[in-house]
């Protein structure tokens, strides 16, 4: 069975045909259009931006499509930029305009920016949040940092969402990770809804890196614990909990 992959900024790639070249496939494409006779013939067939465009267009199988996007990806002329534009603002499939708009954005396009920074707001699906994420981090840097944090410290946001919003700002902004940790312990209410998994991936992030400075925060959230109205066993739960995260960034 073929099976195919697909990523938001790339194209499906199907383990059966991952060898064979975008150039080749269309040519073999046009072979059949042009009933050109044999295979040597059609790789001398120039293939001009327009022409994979129509046969983009033309062609009904995801795999073929695929590496024609990929084609046109790789070309900087105008006139596969305006088949980005449009294959952005209106493709019916949202891996295609995810895809569009990563490489579009590549190329500087301010538009292309605002949609990517759209997903993070209301992606499509969470693989698009998730992309978005990663690449707004690698090619904005800091300029990215203010929605990732307003992302990490939302409540009402997904744990999924939050916790990329961390990563983001980990490989964007070490320094502002420990900020932004540190606002998160602060906020933390033991009489509240105790938010342990996204504490545990905040440490383990933390661990990674010189993070002394939270243990403080974290101490007074064992201050917090105690005075608060929760019964024993709660209060040794949790303070246990707080214990373990504290030794763990002191190793």
């Amino acid at each position: 069975m073929t099976h195919t992959t697909r990523d938001p900024y790339g194209v499906g790639v199907s383990e059966e045909n991952e060898k064979i070249s975008a150039t080749s496939l269309a040519q073999s494409i046009l072979q059949k259009k042009t009933e050109t006779p044999s295979p040597d013939e059609a790789q001398e067939i120039p293939l001009s931006t327009d022409a994979l465009i129509e046969l983009y267009f033309e062609s009904e199988e995801p795999i073929e499509r695929d590496l024609l996007f990929e084609q046109l990806s790789s070309i900087k002329d105008d006139l596969a930029t305006n088949f980005l534009i449009t294959m952005m603002s209106e493709d019916a499939d949202p891996y295609m305009r995810q895809a569009a708009a990563g490489e579009l954005a590549r190329r500087g396009m301010v538009e292309a920016y605002e949609y990517l920074i759209g997903q993070l707001q209301h992606a499509d699906e969470f693989e698009f949040f998730k992309s978005a994420i990663e690449f707004l981090s690698q090619h904005q840097g800091k300029a990215i940092l203010p929605l990732l944090e307003k992302i990490w410290l939302d409540p009402n946001r997904p744990a999924a969402e939050r916790r990329e919003a961390l990563f983001g700002i980990e490989q964007t902004d070490p320094k502002k990770l420990l900020d932004v940790c540190a606002q998160f312990i602060d906020t933390i209410d033991p009489k509240e809804h105790f938010p342990d998994n996204l504490l545990s991936i905040a440490l383990a992030t933390l661990a990674q890196h010189d993070a002394k400075e939270i243990l403080t925060h974290l101490s007074a959230l064992l201050d917090r614990i105690a005075q608060s109205t929760l019964d024993t066993n709660d209060k040794e739960d949790l303070s246990g909990f707080i214990e373990e995260g504290i030794a763990l960034l002191q190793t």
